[in-house]
């Protein structure tokens, strides 16, 4: 799989509040931080079947 491939990308613009869901299986990039007085936050939730 080609992960840098652009044309195959899709942007998703949030607003304050907002989250976005996607799988594990999704190569994505975090993009730049244009709110330069705030922090993103993030939280990865992960499930490995033993």
């Amino acid at each position: 799989m080609d992960c840098g491939d652009h044309e195959r990308t899709v942007p998703a613009e949030l607003n304050p509040g907002d989250a976005l869901v996607y799988s594990g299986k999704t190569a994505h990039g975090g993009g730049a931080n244009r709110t330069p007085d705030r922090w993103r936050c993030a939280m990865h939730l992960s499930y490995v079947v033993g």
